[in-house]
């Protein structure tokens, strides 16, 4: 017999776990919430705990997992600045100490209620159901969707599926969790529409899948940030699109005219790679109308090369992505090089071109495409991406001096971590040397703001090479960005601790005056790695006077120790 209970003598939540989660500081606030009763626990089951937490307002908590195994959420601003809170260690702790006889296995709850449901007659579960449709107006969007789809009339399917998509248009979606609930209800409406798209009703299905695919990027380009959830629905629009147009058999070349009108011009994408998609729908006489109309707007498109450009790149992907379907269907390699070597304008489209022979398994071709890629655009900044291509052929093809030459070639135009990394592995300590060399002397003859960013790269070198006192030095003649000094005395704490010291200390002060949740943040890291720094009593002091300071900034008095 189920039980919806479960006993665990053990802890819920491991004490140590904790502790590793949070500081000393929230752990204790965590506690003292826990000690004066303010945590209230509103549900408790196996693997989840719900709560309110009295602070300075009422905050709702999540906890999930076991053991050390802890996650949650909580509605405060700490969560969402620093994760892990103290209203969620009280939670824990609550949780702990409550009664485990009282712990709700969802599980076991939901297989007797299975069982209560079904042992129902019709009329008494369906008078459950309206009574908490009644109360959840998504379930009973849901409900009336399903109702219409399969009672309703065309006009009323209609309306509901425009009015679900149309909501995140019509309605102001302010996060992620508005942009779920829409989506929900829109799916809900897709899902009725599915069942549409096989019968008597596939052309309305299409015409609706149609509007679909035409409102939800809309729809995506104001959720911003939230929009990744329109993309399960795009999928579904499209599935049912296909699936009506296969029900509905169109003629092939009218349809193949459509499909390509719509890949080439829509702005969007949706109809990207339809050729494969309405394949079925399209058949031999589609497919073979489908690549006609492609090779003859490609041959239209003039060959791109360094001092010409298109106005409409977009066109040539989107023929090329379409061709190149045939090609390789065909199994025609010749014509997919030839593809792809059409549109060489930039050191990126040669690169991947060489990157496509490479796969293909045209080495020697691969590295020519490359070279050639260098060569055409020689007289611009060097594509780095482009060159570590071809020194990683050539060293494989045992040409050590010819990448050699061709890293010091781009580096003595575009320093960078990454040409150093390669010239380094390819030249050992003789690179390093010359390498500093080359940029000291740059650094000597630049006026700002290119002599920063040359200091900051060879500091940035010399810390990767542990060489402390040379990079302490640069930084001393040229200055360096406080993320970089930050890096260098964590770095060399053991070898440089005055100068570590003395940047955390006006680090700190910096912070001060900027203020925030992660100015003061960053202010507690400081201080922690400071005491192994200038002994405990020295760093008492100098806290004292911090705190006397800045006693009146509230935010930062309460993150110091």
């Amino acid at each position: 017999m189920d039980r919806i209970v479960t006993v665990n003598n053990r802890p819920r939540f491991d004490g140590d776990r904790l502790r590793e989660l949070v500081d000393e500081r929230a752990f204790a606030q965590g506690e003292k919430y826990f000690r004066d009763n303010r945590v209230s626990i509103t549900s408790l089951e196996t693997k989840r705990v719900a709560a309110q937490v009295a602070g300075v307002e009422d905050y709702r908590c999540v906890l999930t997992g076991r053991g050390r195994k802890i996650d949650g959420k909580c509605a405060c601003r700490a969560f969402e600045d620093f994760g892990f809170c103290k209203h969620l260690v009280a939670v824990a702790l609550a949780a702990n100490e409550a009664d485990p006889e009282g712990e709700l296995d969802r599980e076991a709850a939901q297989r007797l209620i299975g069982r209560y449901l079904r042992e129902m007659d019709n009329d008494g579960l369906v008078e459950i159901i309206l009574e908490v449709a009644d109360q959840d107006e998504s379930l009973f969007h849901r409900l009336t969707l399903a109702a219409t789809a399969l009672y309703g009339d065309e006009r009323s399917i209609g309306a509901q599926l425009r009015n679900s998509i149309d909501g995140a248009i019509r309605e102001q979606i302010t996060d992620i969790e508005d942009a779920r609930r829409w989506a929900t209800g829109v799916k809900a409406a897709l899902d009725n529409l599915t069942k549409l798209a096989g019968g008597q009703r596939a052309a309305h299905a299409l015409e609706l899948a149609d509007r679909a695919l035409a409102r939800i990027p809309r729809a995506r380009d104001k959720l911003g940030n939230a929009g990744g959830v329109c993309n399960d629905l795009l999928k579904q629009a499209r599935n049912i699109h296909i699936a009506a147009t296969l029900s509905l058999q169109p003629e092939p070349t009218d349809l193949a005219r459509t499909l390509f009108a719509r890949e080439l011009e829509d702005p969007d994408d949706v109809f990207s790679g339809a050729a494969a998609a309405y394949s079925e729908a399209l058949g031999n006489e589609g497919l073979s109308e489908y690549k006609r109309l492609a090779a003859e707007a490609w041959s239209e498109l003039p060959s791109l090369g360094r001092n010409v450009r298109s106005e409409r790149p977009e066109r040539y992907e989107r023929l090329l992505r379409i061709l190149d379907y045939f090609a390789e269907h065909d199994g025609n390699l010749e014509s997919r090089i030839a593809l792809r070597a059409k549109d060489l304008s930039a050191p990126s489209r040669y690169l991947a071109l060489a990157e496509f022979c490479l796969e293909q398994g045209r080495r020697e071709e691969a590295l020519r495409r490359a070279e050639e890629g260098l060569w055409m655009f020689e007289d611009d900044d060097p594509d780095i991406r482009l060159v570590l291509f071809v020194t990683d052929l050539l060293t494989k093809s045992r040409r050590f001096n010819d990448a050699e030459t061709c890293l010091w070639s781009a580096f003595e135009k575009t320093p960078a971590p990454e040409l150093y990394a390669a010239l380094r592995a390819c030249s050992g300590i003789d690179a390093r040397r010359r390498a500093f060399a080359f940029l000291e002397n740059r650094i000597a003859a630049c006026e700002k703001p290119e002599s920063n960013e040359l200091s900051e790269l060879l500091m940035a070198l010399l810390l990767r090479e542990e060489m402390f006192a040379e990079a302490w030095k640069t930084a001393q003649l040229h200055g360096a960005s406080p993320n970089l000094l930050n890096e260098l005395s964590q770095a060399s704490e053991s070898t440089h601790p005055r100068e570590a010291l003395d940047f955390y200390t006006s680090r700190i002060e910096e912070l001060a005056e900027i203020g925030g949740a992660t100015a003061h943040k960053e202010i507690g890291a400081l201080l922690e790695r400071m005491v192994s720094l200038q002994g405990a009593a020295q760093h008492a002091r100098y806290l004292a006077d911090l705190k006397s300071r800045h006693a009146r900034k509230r935010g930062l008095m309460r993150h110091l120790p």
